[in-house]
């Protein structure tokens, strides 16, 4: 339930780093070992405006920049490295679409236990945020906890937010909260927002290889849980509920699940620990 107390500054976060796609898919053998699949793309569209505001700031706007190259074999190699102990840059490729363009990397793990993934892969896969790993972000790390048998148990701890230092106390006593923002977005400004960042898309699921015994997770379909999703297209114009979100008090999250269910496209799993049993 914690790890709900994330959304809002995540999907600012995502909002502010332009228009793009991230799919991670975790495959877990009954032995603890599997992969990561990265699929990264970002919009061209973006990419371009990037580069002209760029270029006006340097003086040279009439040039054409070069768009960054994303797909970076050595830089993904190195990427390996962060992950985890043991963990290896299997393959990748270049991937391009009509409106997107970005790469697929594959890496394998043998022993889950050792695996560093972040819950949303932002600072490290996108270079064009401009921003190192870890600086200023909240932790997001997701901690593996494998135990082998027949069947065997994984426990995937997810991020916890940490609380917000309190503010000093004023002249007349402690310090009160700032007042949220009244009034929810119209539905034209709603199906700007909409337009605007259409095609984003963030998803962090995890695949078992293996009969599910049981799992508390909130989002499974088939041998695929869900932890964390993000679909703009989806989500359609329903803003004004995103803004509801922002106005519920820390520790409100059953007040925060509920609304989460009423927004199409907006997935996260509410466990503190999600915990899957499962046999070869």
């Amino acid at each position: 339930m914690r790890s709900l107390r994330l959304l809002i500054p995540a999907i600012a976060l995502l909002f502010l780093s332009g228009c793009f796609q991230i799919i991670d898919v975790m495959r877990i053998n009954p032995d603890g070992s599997g992969t990561v699949e990265q699929s990264v793309l970002i919009s061209k569209k973006f990419i371009g405006q990037m580069n002209e505001m760029m270029g006006g700031f340097s003086g040279y706007s009439s040039a054409k920049a070069e768009p960054p190259e994303l797909f970076d074999p050595a830089m993904l190699r190195e990427q390996a490295s962060t992950m985890g102990e043991g963990v290896v840059y299997q393959s990748g490729k270049k991937v391009e679409t009509a409106d997107f363009t970005g790469f697929t990397a594959v890496y394998a793990f043998s022993d889950i236990n050792s695996l560093k993934l972040d819950q949303l892969n932002l600072n490290q896969q996108i270079p064009v945020t401009g921003a190192p790993a870890g600086d200023g972000q909240p932790a997001r790390m997701l901690s593996f906890h494998f135990t082998k048998g027949s069947p065997a148990t994984l426990i995937i701890e997810q991020p916890v937010a940490s609380k917000p230092a309190a503010a000093p106390p004023g002249p007349d006593g402690p310090a009160t909260a700032a007042p949220v923002p009244q009034g929810a977005a119209s539905d034209e400004e709603a199906a700007k927002l909409a337009k605007m960042f259409m095609g984003m898309k963030v998803l962090l699921a995890i695949d078992i290889n293996g009969s599910i015994v049981s799992t508390n997770a909130t989002y499974r379909d088939g041998n695929r849980l869900t932890l964390l999703e993000l679909d703009m297209e989806k989500l359609g114009n329903s803003f004004s509920r995103m803004e509801k979100l922002t106005g519920i008090k820390t520790g409100s999250l059953g007040e925060a699940k509920e609304l989460l269910k009423e927004i199409p496209g907006v997935r996260m799993d509410a466990n503190d620990k999600l915990t899957v049993v499962f046999d070869k």
